[in-house]
């Protein structure tokens, strides 16, 4: 039987350490990018939950590589960048010690701007968008209907200071819930419910499920993604192709160390 726990789930991004300051766009007032040489048959993965770390208005991503950086300043996904060198992608890419000092204190969106100005200046990077048919999932309302309950908006939705209550149950924004699944998966997952607000929803083991990224049956006593979905949840993920915005690098440059 798979164990109960108590869970909070919440929407997943960069570090929300960020004051909410009014003014122009920022730029980094100090920057360093130093190649790393990693020992041999040593490998970095970036896991899902990974990404630069961040204090007031200094910002650091040791090590990384240009496609991590790409997907922090763009808030994109691996398989949204195209036409990558090999130097800049997979685990046997170019790693590189990023430290950056602002002006300021910036926001998430300010952040992100910076990165793609120094994307632009340190790494030459150059690109267009389009969209591309590519494999994902889409979520949607199971027959019989959703196995969770939409929670009053006047009803107080505990922080991770505040535990949940007892019995297994997952507390939080529905965006939250997509984002795990998102995680959990091995293709992006569009949803498609039309649900919003915050529910109470049965826990899922979203260890296990991360972990193995399986959607086929369910195998060792541990169910696939889309049967957790659906018995437990009343969601249906489906395998599609759907349209979705890539990046296409048209030209990128390794940086000189400073």
């Amino acid at each position: 039987m798979m164990p109960r726990r108590r869970f909070l789930f919440a929407a997943l991004s960069l570090p929300t350490l960020f004051a909410q300051e009014s003014g122009g766009p920022l730029k980094f007032d100090v920057v360093s990018v130093k190649p790393v040489t990693l020992p041999p048959g040593r490998f970095f993965f970036r896991s899902g939950d990974a990404g630069p770390r961040v204090s007031g208005d200094s910002y650091t991503a040791n090590p990384t590589t240009l496609e991590w950086l790409i997907m922090d300043a763009y808030n994109v996904k691996d398989y949204q960048i195209s036409s990558l060198p090999k130097w800049a992608t997979g685990a046997n890419a170019d790693h590189f010690n990023v430290a950056a000092k602002a002006e300021r204190q910036p926001t998430l969106e300010q952040l992100r701007q910076m990165l793609q100005g120094l994307l632009t200046e340190r790494f030459q990077l150059r690109f267009h968008r389009e969209m591309r048919p590519l494999p994902a999932y889409v979520l949607t309302i199971a027959p019989g209907g959703p196995e969770m309950r939409k929670m009053p908006d006047d009803e107080k939705v505990p922080t991770y200071a505040t535990p949940p209550p007892a019995g297994g149950r997952m507390l939080g924004p529905f965006s939250g819930l997509v984002n795990l699944i998102g995680l959990s998966a091995d293709h992006p997952v569009i949803d498609k419910t039309g649900l919003s607000g915050n529910y109470d929803a049965p826990w899922l083991d979203w260890t296990q499920l991360i972990r193995a990224k399986r959607m086929d049956p369910q195998e060792d006593g541990v169910p696939s993604l889309a049967t957790a979905l659906q018995n437990e949840l009343g969601l249906k993920l489906e395998a599609r192709k759907e349209p979705l915005e890539v990046l296409v690098i048209d030209s990128v440059e390794k940086p000189s160390a400073n």
